[in-house]
């Protein structure tokens, strides 16, 4: 194996006695920044570091090393925070790589900080673009990390006392431990799983060198597949951690993967001893050395994070336990997740609801839209005019109508929707564009062709990744992910639309325009000269009208996959709560799963044929066929390239990064039924949406175990309804009988 070296880390680690301190790869807060003026200290970060890297030219100490990571981590991050603006400008991105290369040089005496601006370097070039460029800086930072570990392994003892102080050789370990759980998850982004877990595999091996619990667990958590040591010692730490602290869950979950894995032998100790699995699970405690749990202090009131990022654990149980189809245990550890993966944001399902009503009463037929801008000249006499089209007027009035209205130029979506979420209604007002609108001549700026868009939309894991990465496989089509520029354009549209009621052709070229020069300052130079631009912002399902109104060129394509497999995988995710916080309850997931496929349905009856619904079931059962109506929709000269989709090297950054590098696969389809039990509610709010699916999509019909889900639920409902019947008659007797 190609990180063996760990394994002999792990067994000088095991047995060292002292504590490793907390930090791990990351910089000290408290590292000296670079000296200088106040004047200095104003500076860019990429400006500090390139001052200190001067100063440090022959040689650089410890503590400028570690302000120079700190800057690096500073510079990377905001880079990467504003890569959904814009990138930077060609020159700076130079300077920037420059600086760190030379930063790095400069590091030599220090080969944990050298190795830890390596890591920011690939950070770097991954942002803009330069994968491979990328890989190779990664393998760079995983070796110096490396032989880092293999010194200590290969003497642990000698600079290790059993009091007093931890020696800077095993702190120097730590933290190069540390810094290969950050290059997993760099490498996850690259495309690269297995590099990631191996190198995650040898960290828990030397788990008591690990400096940071919450690092570990992020990178433990984003395995796809856990090996039987990974999710036995998962598994018996959450068994630990919650006797520790007080959780409760983890020994339930580790009875019922017992009994899963061996249902005989479960069932027979079970009745012998109860609790003896959960028992079993938890007799080795040094699996959990890599766990630092907090202590509350005596006088304290307020609850205490014991183990931060702690819901990462049972994220990783879940995926460990669902990949050896032990369902009973991986539910109880996905609902556990959910439960410790609080979200303080909330989501109010009527919004969404009345958002998809307001645009049905706003464009209740096509026959209107067509009507309110059909040209009544040719396009080059209306151009020339700047031609007024009309449309209808806006209905203010609902407070739902007028949080539409807001949101279109909002980064926010309304009520915490996945992906930024723009207006609903605000979409509705330009509809009819498809069938006449503006610029049926062609792209032409004066500056060359323009870019043709194509906007790829849906749910969150239903495939939208998928279909930009198909179509960014032609040498003239660029993904630019989820960094759209279009809500920069639709709030001026929907204010035009608000306060006049018509917009002429001149403004809708004028804000087109404006969002393809938004969309190319993204792109990285070596790109610019793409036809074609993919934007996959899930969002733009709210913004079909302005879409089709401003470029009636665009291509508008829909990811769509079984309403309840897209609700499952969402479910499963551990999704940032700020920006999908609807995934963290059933209830709100049916409601958001609901109101999107009544927001598409609309847009079929408005603009029908417009938008191509890319089934994810038809991709898999017919690969070929399914991308060719995919790449004729978009009007795209075919390339064999589009079939070999997982070929293409450029940087995913979605929760589907490692899916889209392989072939097309089958285990992603009807995942559901599996956890009929635990989704039920969830099923029998979507029963019609499902089965409209199904429908619609050709596929079997699932009535037969939806009506059986539905019955099963309505027992259990009695049931339970009987059991609190009786316990309060109950209660109310003993109450009764006391009194007399």
């Amino acid at each position: 194996m190609r990180h063996s070296l760990l394994v002999l880390l792990a067994l000088a680690a095991c047995g060292a006695a002292a504590e490793t301190p907390v930090g791990g790869g990351a910089a000290s807060p408290s590292a000296a920044a670079p000296s200088g003026d106040k004047k200095a200290a104003a500076l860019p970060p990429h400006q500090r570091l390139q001052r200190l890297v001067t100063q440090a030219q022959h040689g650089a100490n410890a503590n400028q090393t570690v302000a120079m990571v700190r800057l690096a981590k500073e510079m990377v991050k905001g880079v990467v925070k504003k890569a959904e603006s814009s990138l930077p400008a060609e020159r700076t991105a130079i300077s920037m790589l420059d600086c760190l290369t030379r930063a790095a040089a400069t590091a030599t005496a220090v080969p944990v900080h050298r190795g830890q601006l390596l890591v920011e370097h690939a950070k770097l070039l991954n942002a803009l673009g330069r994968v491979d460029k990328a890989r190779e800086m990664a393998e760079a930072a995983t070796q110096v990390f490396e032989s880092e570990l293999k010194a200590w392994a290969a003497n642990p003892e000698a600079g290790t006392p059993s009091v007093g102080p931890t020696s800077k050789a095993r702190e120097h370990a730590a933290a190069a431990l540390g810094s290969l759980l950050d290059v997993a998850a760099l490498w996850r982004q690259l495309g690269r799983e297995d590099e990631a877990n191996a190198l995650l595999e040898g960290a828990l091996r030397a788990a008591p060198l690990i400096p940071s619990t919450p690092n570990f667990l992020r990178g433990l958590a984003q395995l796809s597949q856990l090996s039987e040591q990974q999710l036995d010692a998962a598994l018996k730490c959450a068994v630990h951690l919650e006797r520790e602290i007080g959780y409760t869950g983890a020994a339930t979950i580790a009875a019922t993967q017992q009994a899963e894995s061996a249902p005989a032998a479960a069932a027979t100790d079970a009745q012998a001893e109860p609790g003896a699995a959960a028992a079993a699970a938890a007799v080795s405690v040094n699996s959990c050395a890599w766990m630092k749990i907090k202590r509350a202090e005596v006088n304290d009131t307020k609850p205490v994070d014991a183990v931060p990022d702690m819901h990462r654990l049972y994220y990783a149980l879940h995926r460990g336990l669902h990949a050896r189809k032990r369902y009973g245990a991986a539910w109880q550890a996905l609902a556990r997740a959910k439960v410790l993966h609080y979200s303080k944001h909330t989501y109010k399902q009527k919004d969404f609801q009345e958002m998809v009503d307001d645009v049905e009463q706003l464009f209740p037929s096509p026959l209107k839209f067509v009507q309110a801008v059909a040209p009544e000249q040719p396009q080059e006499e209306q151009q020339a005019n700047g031609e007024a089209v009309e449309l209808p007027p806006a209905q203010g009035g609902s407070g739902a109508q007028q949080a539409v209205a807001g949101a279109a130029g909002s980064s926010q979506q309304p009520n915490g929707a996945a992906d930024g979420g723009d207006s609903a209604g605000a979409a509705g007002q330009g509809l009819g564009a498809g069938t006449g609108g503006s610029s049926g001549r062609g792209y032409g700026d004066g500056e060359g062709e323009e870019m043709i868009p194509i906007f790829v939309m849906g749910l969150p894991r239903s495939g939208s990744t998928l279909a930009e990465q198909i179509l960014s496989s032609h040498p003239q089509v660029y993904g630019a992910g989820e960094h759209s520029s279009l809500r920069s354009v639709t709030g001026k549209l929907q204010a035009l639309i608000k306060g006049n009621g018509t917009v002429t052709r001149a403004q809708l070229d004028g804000f087109r325009r404006t969002y393809l020069a938004g969309m190319r300052s993204k792109i990285p130079p070596e790109s610019r000269s793409s036809r074609w631009l993919v934007d996959k912002a899930l969002s733009n399902a709210w913004l079909v009208g302005h879409i089709a109104l401003m470029m009636p060129n665009a291509c508008l394509v829909h990811a769509v996959r079984h309403p309840a497999d897209a609700a499952l995988s969402a479910f499963q995710q551990s999704f940032f709560p700020d920006k999908v916080p609807w995934s963290f309850n059933l209830t709100n997931v049916a409601s958001h799963v609901r109101a999107h496929h009544r927001l598409m349905a609309l847009w079929d009856r408005v603009l029908p044929g417009r938008v191509l619904h890319l089934h994810y079931a038809h991709m898999v059962q017919d690969q070929e066929a399914t991308t060719r109506k995919l790449v004729e929709h978009c009007r795209l000269p075919w390339d064999p390239a589009f079939l070999r989709f997982y070929e293409n090297e450029r940087s995913v950054q979605t929760a589907s990064q490692l899916q889209v590098k392989k072939p097309i696969y089958s285990s992603s389809l009807r995942k559901w039924p599996a956890y009929t039990q635990g989704l039920a509610p969830l099923l029998v709010e979507l029963k019609d949406t499902i089965l409209a699916y199904e429908a619609a999509a050709g596929l079997p019909l699932s009535d037969g175990i939806l009506d059986q889900v539905q019955r099963e639920l309505i027992e259990q409902q009695q049931q339970e309804q009987a059991a609190a019947a009786a316990a309060a008659e109950a209660q109310a007797a003993a109450t009764s009988k006391e009194e007399l």
